[in-house]
């Protein structure tokens, strides 16, 4: 492997990570430091080489070192993307979204009363969600909340 390949592949990388990073600080791949972890590595390694591929495809049809850079962040994306996708809780996005909304109160209260519904209803935690609350949930959700500033 050249040294300029080697540079290339390092470049990439780290335009990979950062757009890696940037998606799960902004992005909506949920809570959770191992969702996160798997965002970062999957991102990585999938956006790495398509930015890799990318740079060598646009070598065949110009020298401009400016289209070079820009896809190796097109790669990153593309990367990033995918592994946002893949790993992200749409259970737990939606109802986060939803209940910063609805109740106007931050993304961490939010998450923190997330995580306490799935403790509580591990198993039909999904069916809960996604139907009308009746009195018990409605007052658990209230307290887990309290709990959670």
């Amino acid at each position: 492997m050249s040294d300029e390949t080697k540079s290339d592949f390092l470049i990439a990388f780290i335009a990979t990570a950062i757009v890696v990073i940037l998606v799960i600080v902004f992005g909506n791949t949920g809570s959770g430091f191992f969702r996160n972890l798997m965002v970062f590595v999957v991102g990585s390694l999938i956006g790495t080489p398509i930015a890799m591929f990318g740079k060598w495809v646009v070598s065949l049809f110009s020298d401009n070192e400016l289209y070079k850079y820009g896809s190796f962040i097109l790669g990153a994306i593309v990367g990033a993307g995918i592994a946002s996708m893949m790993f992200s809780n749409k259970l737990e996005t939606s109802f986060v979204s939803q209940c910063t909304r609805s109740y106007g109160i931050s993304k961490s209260i939010c998450e923190c009363t997330y995580h306490k519904f799935e403790e509580k209803y591990d198993d039909s935690l999904e069916s809960i969600l996604t139907s009308q609350f009746d009195e018990s949930t409605t007052n658990f959700m209230l307290k887990s909340m309290q709990e959670c500033k």
